[in-house]
């Protein structure tokens, strides 16, 4: 027997495709057709004779027998119904065709009767399954028939023994395949499908142990539908359809019938696949919530479809789909989302604006993003020699999706009310991208999400910071707020706000927590957008959020951010004095204690922290009120003196001048006394340096001596006008802009001290000058032996006998000095004290 057969399927199987490929057109091709069906008959005839010959095919060959027999007889059976179309050959080959379908139906039918079970009706349905989705209308209805014989066949001769299956569990994997062809262009096509639903839930009720009539209703429903789903809009019968599968359909089986149904989004019939597109729908916004553990795998599932769907009806299903899936399980279908590797491509951007223009989704999606912007970490974790900084891949998808969902104008109201919040997180995470290269590793669709796969070679063309900048203006556009188009976009400054300014509070406290992320960079992009919006002076009533804000910084570990928090709040001496009544006191106290900061750091090639306090204050100074002044003259002018020695000029010329606006702000206080003692303190070293390189520090020396005489007058007694004498040569010969002859000037103003502040001599002037006998300029270490030279020549004996000797010593040790502009003013000073 299994030689015959085997030599029958090599007989049939010889029936090449070549023969077959003839179109209707001449008698003659028709003749050779029929004579092809005649034989395809006789071997078809032939197989179902000898399959009933023991001993019983295994499985796999009967599938063999059955596969070979469908794939030869349908696509005849296809082409001889094009003939039937002709009227010289309607007869011969409706005749032809007619037989060759009797004789499948004998095969199947005869291997059905063979094993009569579930599995047996599996193998015939997954052999038609392929022609029922078959381009030509012929073989889709002699598929279906076929099925359509099987199943009534089934229906009614099968017969239950103990042991046997108590369900016939794949009926609704059939139903959910059979459910494109309701929709089937074809009209003969959509009834031999309801037919076959009809059956196979009548299959379904027998094995549940229900009477005949118990489907009943269900059956007249489905018979009604037949004219309905021909309609040019079938939504209302597909309504009625998805209802009764979603009544029949046991929790058990969801997943089996989505999974199935997943399957026609595919048909290549657009009133097919968006049919079946609507059902899965309709059956996800009841029962979707019974497929929790597997959503993700629907979810991938849909996304692996809808990159080949073509029409636009069945593609909006499926997104609405995502949505709905979404509305069970949100977290989980937007983490599979995110987890798609980036850049992401148009399915998985329609995805997210689809859950934006759902209404029902769009604030709680918003929301989830916006939580993963606050916590997520900037970058991938590296090994500890790692120098490249590695964006997020969470977190750049994240902003990718945003992205997308601005796109979309019903999302523009949820998105105005946050948008103070998702400002501030945008500019943070640009701050953590600039300079940072692309992740190009992603999480896996695998079942170990923490797994990644190396190869995502379009991610090399990321560029993080453009990807951020690019979300960053779909917000703003989305959010109607022109004006900062350009700022943000072109990086250009701006300083009329407009309605802006609304924003400026919510932002600034949106930016605190920011100021505790445990990312430098965060840290860093939060204080130098509070730093900005002083020195725009963008903020108002909540000006000590900010103020609060950057004082907290100062002790950052970041040499960087502590720098940008002392700028900040020196920029406040830009703002409206009246703002500051309050605020004022803490404020310069912060910035005194940024004077802590040694202000050298060789590899960053800027002033320091220092500078920045010291410019901070010598802003504050003049529009602080008059008590702050007082409380902090003294303490302030004795804290900068050792700053006029630094080695950076600016830091030199901060610190000079802030203590000239200090002597401007006292001379007219309480504190003037006390200032005039820092001046004697001070006058040293303010008449050396005023000789001494860069010229920035000269004009300040200028002005801190100019502003110092008031302070001279007033430590006299009054009536005694001889000191009235320094400080007018103060305002006479050092102008701005004037240049001095520093020799000629510092002989004059010496014969006036050592009159006129003789008691200051050996308690300030000596001292301070030999000094800088040590001091690491040549300049400065010549300016003080010609000053100290001049001094003690000018000065009566006995006010300095007492310092004579070591002041000689130290002239004679700077004999020994290796510059030499340095020794000749030793000499020179040895001989005006002794001369």
């Amino acid at each position: 027997m299994k030689y015959l057969l085997k030599e029958t399927l090599v007989q049939l199987k010889s029936v090449s495709l070549a023969d077959l490929s003839s179109q209707a057109g001449s008698p003659s091709e028709l003749k050779r057709l029929v004579e092809i069906s005649r034989f395809t008959v006789r071997a078809l005839d032939a197989l179902s004779a000898l399959i009933r010959l023991p001993p019983v095919l295994g499985p796999d060959d009967q599938s063999t027998v059955l596969e070979t027999g469908i794939e030869r007889g349908i696509p005849l059976y296809a082409q001889l119904c094009q003939f039937a179309m002709e009227e010289w050959g309607m007869v011969d080959a409706s005749l032809a065709a007619n037989q060759l379908l009797i004789a499948l139906e004998n095969l199947t039918l005869q291997f059905l009767r063979s094993s009569l079970d579930p599995a047996m009706v599996d193998i015939i349905f997954s052999q038609l399954q392929p022609w029922a989705r078959g381009q030509e209308g012929p073989m889709r209805r002699a598929a279906l028939t076929l099925l359509k014989l099987t199943l009534a066949t089934f229906f009614r001769e099968v017969e239950f023994e103990p042991g046997a299956p108590t369900r016939f569990g794949q009926g609704h994997i059939m139903i959910a395949k059979i459910i494109p062809r309701c929709t089937d262009p074809e009209s003969a096509v959509r009834d031999l499908a309801i037919d076959c639903l009809s059956l196979v839930l009548n299959i379904i009720s027998k094995y549940l142990g229900y009477s005949g009539e118990y489907e009943k209703n269900s059956l007249e429903k489905l018979e009604s539908l037949k004219t309905d789903l021909g309609s040019a809009d079938p939504t209302a019968p597909l309504i009625e359809l998805a209802n009764l599968l979603n009544s029949k359909t046991p929790t058990s089986d969801v997943w089996a019938f989505l999974e199935s149904a997943a399957s026609g989004l595919n048909d290549p019939f657009a009133t097919s696949s968006s049919g079946v597109s609507f059902v899965i729908c309709l059956v996800l916004k009841v029962r979707g919530g019974e497929i929790h553990l597997r959503t993700k795998e629907l979810l991938d599932m849909l996304l692996f479809r809808l990159k080949n769907v073509e029409c636009p009806q069945t593609r909006r299903s499926i997104l609405n789909g995502v949505c709905l899936l979404a509305s069970h399980q949100r977290d989980v279908v937007t983490s599979a989302l995110l987890s798609h590797s980036l850049p992401h491509n148009e399915d998985i951007s329609d995805c997210w604006k689809a859950l934006a223009a759902d209404s029902t989704q769009a604030t709680a999606v918003l929301d989830h993003l916006i939580d993963i912007l606050t916590y997520a970490a900037p970058y991938e974790e590296r090994g500890p020699h790692a120098n490249e900084a590695i964006v997020s891949f969470r977190l750049l998808s994240t902003i990718s999706a945003l992205k997308s969902m601005c796109l979309v104008s019903q999302i523009s109201s949820c998105l105005q009310a946050r948008f103070p919040h998702v400002f501030c997180l945008l500019i943070l995470a640009q701050s953590c991208m600039l300079g940072a290269s692309p992740p190009i590793h992603f999480p896996s669709n695998g079942a170990d999400q923490l797994s990644f796969v190396p190869v995502n070679r379009e991610a090399y063309r990321l560029n993080p910071y453009q990807m951020c900048a690019d979300t960053f203006k779909s917000v703003i556009v989305s959010v109607q707020l022109d004006p900062l188009m350009e700022p943000l976009t072109e990086h250009r400054h701006w300083t009329n706000s407009g309605d802006l300014n609304a924003f400026c509070a919510l932002v600034a406290i949106s930016f605190s927590n920011a100021l505790k992320s445990s990312h430098q960079r965060h840290r860093l992009a939060a204080v130098a957008f509070y730093a900005e919006l002083i020195h725009q002076r963008a903020v108002g009533r909540d000006l000590d959020v900010v103020i609060r804000g950057l004082t907290s910084s100062l002790p950052d570990s970041s040499l960087l951010i502590r720098r940008i928090a002392l700028k900040g709040l020196g920029s406040l001496g830009d703002c409206d004095p009246r703002q500051l009544e309050i605020q004022a006191p803490s404020v310069l106290n912060a910035l005194m204690e940024g004077l802590e900061e040694d202000g050298r750091e060789p590899h960053d090639g800027n002033c320091g922290t220092v500078k920045e306090a010291l410019e901070g204050l010598l802003r504050l100074v003049p529009v602080v009120s008059v008590p702050e002044v007082e409380r902090l003259a003294s303490r302030l002018a004795l804290r900068v003196r050792p700053f006029f020695e630094h080695e950076l000029p600016q830091v030199r010329q901060a610190a000079i001048s802030l203590l000239a606006q200090l002597f401007i702000a006292g001379s007219t206080s309480s504190a003037s006394d006390r200032l005039a003692e820092q001046v004697h303190a001070t006058l040293t070293s303010l008449l050396l340096h005023l000789n001494e390189g860069d010229p920035s520090v000269v004009r300040a020396c200028k002005l801190a001596l100019r502003e110092a005489g008031p302070l001279l007058d007033r430590n006299i007694e009054e009536g005694t006008v001889s000191i009235g004498r320094v400080s007018s040569m103060f305002q006479t010969h050092l102008p701005e802009e004037g240049r001095l002859n520093y020799l000629t000037f510092l002989t004059d103003l010496v014969k006036l001290i050592a009159v006129d502040c003789e008691e200051w001599i050996t308690s300030n002037y000596l001292p301070a000058a030999t000094s800088y006998f040590k001091s690491p300029a040549p300049e400065l270490r010549a300016n003080a032996a010609l000053f100290v030279g001049l001094l003690c020549g000018a000065s009566r004996s006995t006010i300095i006998a007492t310092q004579q000797r070591n002041v000689s010593l130290s002239l004679i040790r700077l004999l020994h000095d290796p510059v030499k502009s340095v020794r000749l003013q030793a000499m020179n000073a040895i001989s005006l004290m002794f001369g």
